[in-house]
């Protein structure tokens, strides 16, 4: 990633968060009737990665941020840096930031897997304070 698509990248992932902050915006588990993939408000392309975000809420009342990241190519997935530095764009906490404005490893509370159905790397991180505490307690 260069630095014009680091700087891009950030601004959209900027973006992105203040609309799906927005909690009509929220992903809601077994209710929302939208997928936030089929949406370019919770959409950023980057080269040819292309990043989705949502605060995802569970049926229980677990709030999280939610991102996937895929590239175009079938059976190939991004490479790690790429997707750790993205999550740290989207807000996520407690990875360090590396030379070149990288974060090379993802930070304890980080869960993430491989979604070969939806060929991306998903990764989502528990949230528990912000805007939303007084709407699902």
């Amino acid at each position: 990633m260069g630095i014009l698509i680091l700087t891009e990248a950030k601004v959209r992932a900027e973006e992105i968060v203040a609309y799906a902050s927005q909690t009509e915006n929220w992903y809601r588990m077994e209710v929302s009737t939208f997928v936030p993939g089929d949406r370019k408000e919770y959409v950023l392309r980057s080269g040819d990665h292309r990043a989705v975000f949502s605060w995802t809420m569970a049926p229980t009342g677990e709030v999280r941020r939610h991102m996937s990241v895929s590239v175009p190519r079938k059976g190939k997935y991004p490479q790690p840096i790429v997707v750790w530095t993205l999550a740290h764009y989207f807000g996520f906490t407690g990875a360090e930031l590396g030379d070149g404005d990288v974060v090379h490893e993802p930070a304890d509370g980080w869960v993430f897997a491989q979604d070969e159905d939806e060929g991306c790397i998903v990764v989502q991180q528990e949230v528990e304070d912000g805007p939303w505490v007084d709407i699902v307690t």
